[in-house]
């Protein structure tokens, strides 16, 4: 996952590209309390961040956006693994499951929310453009 010396890539991300880097290689190498140091830096890192303006809004989602993606991975890895599964007692597998469900719910109705938005944005900019194209008959 380690970016090349001579590829592109938005200073910002390519810090979160190397943070994300190490948090895998920190769970490929088992040490489990790493992680949750880990994990705990990047909250306190993620609850400190804040936008002036649209560009680092848009910046503060991305890292928001990287851990999310690090802590997903890890789940993914965790539920195709049976030994780790069989140490969740099955009062913590329901919670999980509960969480996990209200969180997919949550995400999805933002994804519904921002898509039906940008869809409206875009269809009105259509509808300018058309009316703005309106054949005009020249007589000569």
């Amino acid at each position: 996952m380690a970016l090349r010396e001579d590829s592109y890539c938005p200073e910002y991300l390519r810090k979160d590209i190397e943070r994300l880097t190490e948090m895998i290689n920190m769970v490929e190498e088992n040490p489990l309390k790493k992680w949750i140091e880990s994990v705990e830096q990047s909250k306190v890192e993620i609850k400190k961040l804040k936008a002036k303006d649209r560009l680092e809004t848009a910046s503060c989602i991305a890292k928001r956006h990287t851990m999310i993606l690090a802590s997903m991975g890890g789940w993914s890895m965790w539920l195709k693994n049976p030994t780790i599964l069989d140490q969740l007692s099955e009062e913590e597998l329901d919670e999980t499951f509960r969480t996990f469900q209200q969180l997919a719910l949550d995400f999805i109705e933002l994804d519904l929310k921002m898509s039906s938005s940008v869809l409206q944005k875009r269809q009105k900019k259509k509808k300018k453009r058309k009316r703005g194209k309106k054949k005009t008959a020249y007589i000569s």
